[in-house]
């Protein structure tokens, strides 16, 4: 099972992460990241014989995979980039993540990505004048099997952030330069919410956390909710 938490910088999807995997050790429910399926998997029996220990390899061949599934969203998203290389480098290399995850999960386990494709795709479009084009890219974008999405005002997501940084010289200007204003920050809210209903429409398993939950509330929720899922 694919699991996206999705949500502004300072929403809280690094901290509720760490609470879910605390509760899923509790109950001893097989769990992991992508990340961690890139790292530490590229040796496994079911990866090609030309691909093991070879990292550069791996993704290459994960990259592939993922625009041979994924024509069309792959075509959206390179024409997005236009020619912002390094930001089209990086899309990619999470969809060769991406991929490596799907084929690499085991049945048993829940695969978290606390940066999907509905994170990347709102950082291509940040503004209300674009919502259209993101979502038309959205629409065609791989889904995940649940998408837990972390909904809070877009100027306490600023505020967090912020503070995020503290000890680091001009933090807030840091953090306007790198994803903008509080006006940028209610913007990209717009474009999560919209994405969200679009998720509802396509009659996919979306759940939200809502601003009140602290993580560890929150965390016990999901936790009961994905296993229910889970089956």
């Amino acid at each position: 099972m694919l699991i996206e938490l999705a949500g502004l910088p300072g929403s809280g999807k690094t901290t509720l992460l760490k609470e879910l995997k605390r509760e899923f050790e509790k109950r001893d429910v097989s769990f992991t990241d992508a990340n961690t399926i890139a790292q530490k998997r590229t040796d496994d029996k079911n990866v090609p014989r030309f691909v093991r220990n070879k990292p550069h390899r791996n993704l290459l061949f994960r990259l592939t995979r993922f625009s041979a599934k994924n024509p069309e969203f792959f075509s959206k998203a390179e024409q997005s980039f236009e020619e912002a290389t390094t930001k089209k480098f990086l899309f990619f290399l999470f969809g060769a993540h991406f991929q490596m995850a799907q084929d690499l999960q085991r049945p048993d386990e829940m695969v978290f990505l606390d940066e999907g494709f509905l994170n990347h795709c709102v950082t291509i479009y940040p503004e209300k004048n674009q919502r259209l084009d993101f979502l038309q890219l959205i629409n065609s974008a791989p889904k995940c099997d649940v998408l837990i999405f972390l909904d809070i005002a877009a100027e306490v997501a600023f505020n967090r952030a912020v503070q995020r940084q503290s000890g680091i010289d001009n933090a807030r200007e840091r953090i306007i330069e790198k994803f903008g204003d509080i006006d940028a920050f209610e913007e990209r809210r717009g474009n999560f919410l919209a994405a969200v209903d679009l998720y509802k429409d396509q009659n996919a398993t979306v759940l939200l956390v809502e601003p009140e939950d602290s993580p560890d509330q929150a965390a016990t929720r999901l936790a009961d909710q994905l296993v229910a899922l889970k089956g």
